[in-house]
């Protein structure tokens, strides 16, 4: 289910401390073939190692965090990468909120892109004001 969840995706590991006996060891492989084959990513997977451990890979269905707050450089078309308007406009905001937290700090001023002030002015100006 965490694995769903979470949208866990590659080659994965799972430690199965202490588990000596082969009866046990098939029937955790047997819970987990039955509770995958309601997961939508192409899994697979082997049997728990003498060791404990059981390999397997999971197709990831999305896009990663990182690909998903990110958007194409425009300045080097898509060579690098930048962080999208919002991903921007809420690290700004956090630096905003971390210097006006400081002892003797009257005002804070900063310089931000069009798009960040419009997105910070339209969808966080209660927590700048």
């Amino acid at each position: 289910r965490q694995m769903r969840l979470r949208d866990l995706g590659g080659l994965i590991v799972i430690d199965f401390i202490d588990m000596e006996e082969s009866k046990n060891r098939r029937e955790v492989e047997n819970r987990l073939r039955d509770a995958l084959r309601h997961d939508r990513a192409r899994v697979q997977f082997g049997t728990i190692s003498k060791f404990g451990l059981m390999e397997m890979s999971r197709q990831r269905l999305k896009p990663s965090l990182s690909e998903g707050a990110h958007i194409r450089c425009p300045r080097c078309d898509g060579t690098g990468h930048v962080r999208d308007t919002e991903g921007f406009s809420l690290q700004i905001l956090r630096m905003i909120q971390e210097e006006s937290m400081k002892d003797n700090t009257a005002a804070v001023h900063c310089q931000v892109p069009v798009e960040v002030a419009s997105f910070l002015l339209n969808e966080k100006r209660t927590e700048i004001a």
